[in-house]
C-alpha cells in the first residue's frame, strides 16, 4: 500500500499526506464507532450527550517537498452544556519517539509536530498516534459506552 504513495522520498502533496493519514487511522477505529470528518479533519464519536473529538493540525507553512509536519488534539464536549464551556476535557498529544519529530526540532521533546514527510517515518508515525489514541480517548469513550450511567452523568 505504501510503495504506491511513495514512488521517490518526498512524494504526496501536503493535503495528501494529511487526508492518508487520517484515512488510516479512521480505517483503524471506524469499526469501534469512529467517523471521519474530512473536512473539518477530525475523527468523532457521539455517546449520549457526550462528544468525543480528535483534531489534526498541519503546518502552516507546508509546501510539497517541504515540511510536512501534523500534530492532534483530544477533546471531549457535552452538548447539554452552553457553548463556550462545554468542553469538558481537552489533551494535546506529542510524539513518543524523538526520531517522529523533524531533525532540526529534536532539541525540544514539547515540540507536538509529526514529521511525515518521509515514507521511513510515515507508518511510524501512523503506528504512534494510534496507539495514544488507543491508550487515551478511544479507551474513555469506550468506558463510557460500555456504562454510561455509572459515570454519573
Amino acid at each position: 500500500m505504501f510503495e504506491k504513495l511513495f514512488k521517490k522520498k518526498t512524494a504526496l502533496p501536503v493535503k495528501e499526506f494529511i487526508e492518508t493519514v487520517m484515512s488510516m487511522i479512521n480505517n483503524h477505529f471506524s469499526n469501534d464507532g469512529w467517523s471521519c470528518l474530512k473536512s473539518s479533519r477530525k475523527l468523532k464519536k457521539t455517546i449520549g450527550i457526550l462528544d468525543f473529538e480528535v483534531y489534526f493540525f498541519s503546518s502552516k507553512w507546508n509546501q510539497m517537498n517541504k515540511r510536512i509536519e501534523i500534530e492532534y488534539s483530544a477533546h471531549v464536549f457535552c452538548r447539554t452544556y452552553k457553548r463556550p464551556h462545554n468542553q469538558v476535557l481537552s489533551f494535546k498529544y506529542k510524539p513518543l519517539n524523538k526520531e517522529l519529530i523533524m531533525p532540526d526540532r529534536r532539541t525540544s521533546y514539547d515540540y507536538p509536530y509529526y514529521n511525515i514527510i518521509y515514507k521511513e517515518n510515515f507508518v511510524r508515525v501512523v503506528e504512534d498516534i494510534i496507539y495514544q489514541l488507543s491508550q487515551t480517548i478511544v479507551l474513555l469513550a469506550h468506558e463510557f459506552e460500555n456504562d454510561f450511567k455509572s459515570t454519573g452523568i
